[in-house]
């Protein structure tokens, strides 16, 4: 059986990409991923958590260590999961950092309370406890010692390691030890305000990509299990939303969340969101053409042409593309006229009858070439 360990803060010192090239690797066969962590970014552990309930192995989760915080939801994914007699397990509402003015703290919080909430499902799911129940536990930022986590229902089975000491000053011990850990950790955390309120938004970005807009992302029990109905959280994070506020980071998360999928299962297993992709692709390819075809002037259609087949030049690019070429073609003008300027012309003769006049208006009208032809064949102009 192949081994992933999922040790230190999630995000920092190990990443959903990690995992994903692990499992990439191990090619269907049989997993089992190690969890010792204090926690860490949430967008990060759900990646995670995707990644093992699509894994078309089996999984088994073991519990060393710590597994708090974030690191409590990754294993809910696994077909298996066991804890060490001594390990600790946590679960508490999501943390995060914000600062604005009023609305934009209470969107953060009605955020953030969303995020908790999916975690909660998730948590009732597999323990078969009540939601309410549940959201008390986290509400209270609550430890479970050893035996503890399988009589809680978070794990299936206790592995005793000899080390563990099920007395009530062990327990102890091990939790003050976690709940140092676990601070620890937050504040390290904390010191980058900009990446735990990107966090935040890749979380909800990923929760609203993976299951649809408005869906929740916890399955009843292991891998693949019925979801939860939708509620009130999930309205407050749609996908709209966070495509208008943040794109780039959308655009990140489905990057490295495509990267990591097989096309032939995605087709199989989601065909409407490869059909809604392939619409999106269409669409958006239409409207970059019209953008460039719209910089137009006349002169210029071989220029657009091109940007038109390139798949990637934006209706910008091409009327930066047509200022240029237009100031290179004033400059050759110009140069032609300097030029033409010092050739030698013959003069006319004043007593010619046949001798040729134009409006300036009109010789403006001419190329640079006819101009040229004009004033050697004897013509004049006239202002």
């Amino acid at each position: 059986m192949k081994q992933f360990t999922l040790s230190g803060i999630i995000g920092w010192d190990v990443t959903g990409a990690d995992l994903r090239r692990f499992l990439l690797e191990a090619g269907g066969d049989d997993v089992e991923v190690v969890i010792s962590s204090p926690g860490g970014l949430v967008a990060d552990a759900l990646e995670m958590f995707n990644g093992l309930r699509r894994y078309p192995g089996r999984v088994t989760a073991t519990l060393a260590g710590f597994a708090m915080s974030a690191a409590s939801y990754v294993p809910l994914a696994a077909d298996t999961i066991r804890a060490e007699d001594n390990a600790v397990y946590m679960i508490h509402n999501v943390h995060g950092g914000v600062f604005g003015d009023h609305n934009y703290i209470l969107k953060y919080g009605r955020e953030t309370e969303a995020l908790s909430g999916l975690m909660a499902r998730a948590y009732a799911a597999h323990t078969g406890r009540d939601l309410d129940e549940i959201r008390e536990m986290m509400d209270e930022e609550t430890f479970f010692y050893g035996p503890e986590i399988v009589d809680a229902g978070f794990a299936d089975k206790l592995v005793e390691t000899g080390d563990g000491s099920n007395d009530g000053a062990g327990a102890t011990a091990a939790k003050a030890a976690a709940r140092a850990a676990f601070q620890e950790c937050g504040r390290r955390l904390a010191a980058d305000s900009r990446a735990a309120a990107d966090d935040l938004v890749k979380a909800a970005a990923l929760a609203a990509m993976y299951n649809g807009n408005n869906r929740a992302a916890a399955p009843a029990t292991g891998k693949g299990g019925p979801q939860s109905a939708p509620g009130r959280e999930e309205q407050d994070m749609d996908l709209k939303t966070l495509k208008e506020k943040r794109p780039d980071l959308v655009a990140a998360v489905a990057d490295e969340t495509m990267a990591g999928l097989d096309e032939e299962k995605l087709k199989t297993a989601r065909p409407d969101l490869v059909s809604a992709l392939a619409r999106r692709g269409a669409e958006a390819e239409t409207e970059r053409i019209r953008d460039v075809r719209a910089q137009l002037i006349p002169g210029h259609e071989d220029l657009i042409a091109r940007m038109e087949l390139d798949g990637k030049s934006t209706g910008a690019d091409a009327a930066k593309a047509i200022v240029a070429a237009e100031k290179q073609l004033r400059k050759l003008a110009a140069e032609a006229m300097e030029s033409n300027a010092n050739d030698p012309v013959p003069p006319a003769n004043p007593d010619d009858g046949n001798r040729k006049e134009m409006l300036r208006k009109d010789y403006d009208a001419l190329s640079i070439s006819e101009q040229r032809a004009f004033i050697a064949d004897g013509g004049t102009v006239k202002d």
